[in-house]
């Protein structure tokens, strides 16, 4: 039989056309740094990661070609030993290259060369995560498998990366942008192990993992309240709090719970009682904390009657890493004997003004202001045992990690 035509072409699957630039971006390559906004890449992904076979064939009247059905076009990270097909049986193996994470990292580099810049490096196998690399002069490009495709960290953000020593993942998407509510422009790269670098050309590239990256991705990431990050994830205190700063607030994490505070850090915590009342006695009383430890107690209790009586007030604090401070006084009043005209006298109400100081309100201050729990109880009768049994039970109900009453402050 006798094939007048026969056109084989293999073809494999285009990668983006091409990249796109930022408004300052320049036809000369020049060393990103960190106050550089480095031009964004396209966001589109690649329309077929493997490779095809097509044929075209003119004068067959009842031949039809055929693939050897022994070979199997699949994905992988390294080509297989001299693959190949039969078009027909009988007819010259024609070799086959499959697709591999070598020539997408290739093509992402020729995509983004004006982000990466020139090659540093050959192919080098990551075994701890099970993927392909190769490094850049400004940046590297990882590829775990063929379907999820290659991806590139470069910059500030691959600099912020670099200085973690190998500990940080591997990049699961390329750069990418973002703007907060009040539109300022964020880069950033989400790595593997549940992990993000994100920058701005005001503050630079921070990182943030974990719980407290679930957390922020769950009201919103940079359109949050809280806005984007500041700083790193960082220890707090004695008692294994962690945080970010973010550029509107605060996630702060402790022992599985987190909290969000919203703006800036304050200096100052206040909790108010009023009117306090008992029987035949009344009052009011507020504790205000300090950023530098200090904690200011005032309390004014007034007798309705003319009979004298003894009174007690405690405030216990409980702070998001579970320790609790409290603050006791007690006193009498009375008797009030304004109300009787043979008398005319004085009320002898009793009042309080007092400052104290305590390190570990300034060494948690993070920890307080995330979770500013007050509670305050008051008798009418001295029994402290009953009163703080009172205070820390209430305190347990809302916060069951109570771990410890640092001081008695009085």
């Amino acid at each position: 039989m006798f094939f007048s035509t026969t056109l084989i072409t293999l073809f494999l699957a285009g990668l983006s056309q091409a990249a796109p630039t930022s408004s300052n971006a320049t036809s000369t390559v020049s060393t990103p740094t960190s106050s550089t906004v480095l031009p964004a890449q396209s966001t589109t992904a690649p329309q077929n990661n493997t490779a095809t076979a097509k044929f075209s064939a003119s004068n067959f009247t009842d031949v039809k070609p055929t693939i050897n059905p022994n070979i199997t076009i699949q994905s992988l990270t390294k080509p297989l030993t001299n693959p190949e097909f039969h078009l027909l049986p009988g007819w010259p193996k024609i070799p086959i290259h499959l697709i591999t994470c070598q020539d997408l990292i290739d093509a992402k580099a020729t995509l983004l060369k004006v982000n990466v810049g020139t090659p540093a490096s050959g192919f080098i196998s990551d075994p701890s995560w099970g993927t392909v690399h190769k490094d850049y002069a400004w940046g590297s490009i990882y590829c775990h498998d063929v379907s999820h495709g290659a991806h590139a960290v470069y910059g500030a953000i691959w600099l912020k990366w670099k200085a973690q020593g190998g500990s940080y993942g591997y990049p699961l998407t390329d750069e990418l942008g973002t703007t907060d509510n009040s539109g300022t422009y964020i880069r950033y790269n989400v790595f593997s192990d549940n992990r993000a670098i994100y920058w701005t050309g005001q503050r630079g590239a921070f990182l943030i993992y974990g719980d407290i990256y679930q957390r922020w991705l769950s009201i919103g990431d940079t359109k949050s309240e809280i806005g984007y990050p500041i700083t790193d994830e960082t220890g707090s205190g004695s008692a294994g709090g962690r945080f970010n700063d973010f550029s509107n607030g605060m996630i702060y994490y402790h022992a599985g719970q987190s909290w969000v505070h919203v703006g800036g850090l304050p200096s100052s915590l206040t909790w108010t009682w009023n009117p306090i009342s008992l029987t035949d006695i009344s009052g009011s009383s507020s504790v205000t904390l300090y950023s530098d430890g200090n904690a200011h107690w005032m309390s004014s209790m007034h007798d309705h009657i003319a009979i004298q009586f003894n009174w007690q007030i405690g405030w216990l604090f409980v702070n998001a890493d579970g320790t609790a401070i409290t603050l006791m006084q007690s006193g009498t009043v009375g008797p009030n004997y304004s109300g009787i005209p043979i008398f005319g006298g004085p009320t002898n109400d009793n009042n309080i003004d007092r400052w104290v100081n305590n390190p570990e309100i300034a060494y948690d201050w993070r920890a307080w202001v995330a979770s500013n729990y007050g509670t305050g109880h008051a008798h009418g009768s001295i029994d402290w045992g009953n009163l703080l049994n009172e205070l820390i039970n209430d305190a347990k109900a809302v916060y069951g990690a109570v771990t410890t009453i640092i001081a008695v402050l009085a």
